[in-house]
């Protein structure tokens, strides 16, 4: 089990480091500062991480003020998992929190996980992204 947050830069105080990014269209854009990425008009900020077998936690925060089409995509290559996890409106930063398990790993090494922070319409922001391993 490793507490250790597996999501490199997941506070942002790199800026973009460690994140890729996409902005489809001239008017997507994806911002960092002061801790957090501001995604909007169809920008996607994206990471893959290596995991091994074994259950995980993903937390995030996100503000999206207005009503978008805006989520947050989880895959796992090997075990086939995919999820969207659709961002609700509001007035303060909401915490989403899912468990997932990583059960098929290729050739005895490890599983791909790619988590994407998808903006659209005015967007909004994410912050303080986390995901640990806990068992």
């Amino acid at each position: 089990m490793n507490a250790e947050n597996l999501i490199l830069n997941g506070d942002f105080s790199e800026g973009k480091k460690h994140w890729q990014i996409r902005e489809p269209n001239p008017k997507a854009k994806a911002e960092f500062r002061d801790g957090y990425c501001h995604v909007e008009w169809g920008a996607l900020v994206s990471q893959t991480v290596e995991l091994d077998i074994g259950t995980y936690r993903l937390s995030f925060e996100s503000l999206f003020q207005e009503d978008s089409d805006s989520y947050v995509n989880l895959a796992l290559e090997m075990t086939g998992y995919r999820q969207e996890l659709k961002i609700q409106r509001g007035n303060d930063y909401s915490r989403t929190e899912i468990e997932f398990k990583v059960t098929e790993v290729a050739d005895g090494k490890k599983d791909w996980f790619s988590l994407g922070l998808n903006g659209h319409q005015a967007g909004g922001k994410f912050r303080k992204i986390k995901l640990v391993q806990i068992s």
